[in-house]
């Protein structure tokens, strides 16, 4: 059983306490708990001392590694809940998007690592991402980027002025800003016409 011996001096306390969070996990679920809580026998429970169905509280610990891990300690009956790694994805346009003349592409870029190349994952990772079953925010920076698929492939250009941009340039226009915060994005997008189709 997983016992709250360093923080406290007593392994009983008849008194309520408080968290803000990052200290206990839901047993049950895996959860972050923010709220009341006490502790009885080294062990930490929700709710006030007396309360009506406690829950017990496990100690929250982050690892090192690429995912978050609960009290390993604790013999869970269980599975562990883990973040999902990101998985690669290559996006198949459909003709509703050639009809609307865009899609959303997703892509993450490691925090900790800048020479990591970004991964370019599906949409049921990305609506997932920052939970605590899909990719783990701390590590990951989501980038939603807006791919042009439909229009002139160049500029159109008056007296020597662009005037309309072009299917390359509005998708490398997309990406510029994140490119300079993240360098290395560059390097995911080599072709900013991929998947793009006359407008003409």
């Amino acid at each position: 059983m997983a016992k709250i011996k360093n923080k406290y001096s007593a392994t009983t306390t008849q008194n309520t306490l408080y968290t803000k969070g990052g200290e206990f996990t839901i047993r049950s679920t895996g959860e972050l708990y923010t709220g009341q809580y006490y502790i009885s026998n080294g062990i930490a429970f929700t709710g006030k001392p007396g309360g009506v169905n406690p829950v017990q509280l496990l100690p929250y610990t982050y690892s090192n590694q690429d995912t978050y891990y609960y009290d390993k300690a604790y013999r869970f009956a269980n599975p562990v809940k883990l973040h999902q790694l990101p998985t690669f994805f290559r996006p198949q346009p459909t003709t509703s998007d050639y009809e609307t003349g865009y899609f959303f592409r997703y892509v993450v870029s490691h925090n900790l690592d800048n020479d990591r190349f970004p991964i370019e994952i599906g949409v049921s990772q990305a609506n997932s991402y920052g939970s605590i079953s899909g990719i783990d925010s701390g590590i990951w920076t989501l980038h939603r980027i807006k791919w042009v698929i439909v229009g002139n492939f160049e500029d159109l250009v008056r007296l020597g002025e662009p005037i309309i941009p072009g299917v390359e340039t509005q998708n490398r226009n997309a990406l510029e800003p994140i490119i300079r915060k993240y360098p290395i994005m560059e390097f995911a997008f080599r072709n900013y016409l991929e998947f793009a189709q006359s407008g003409i």
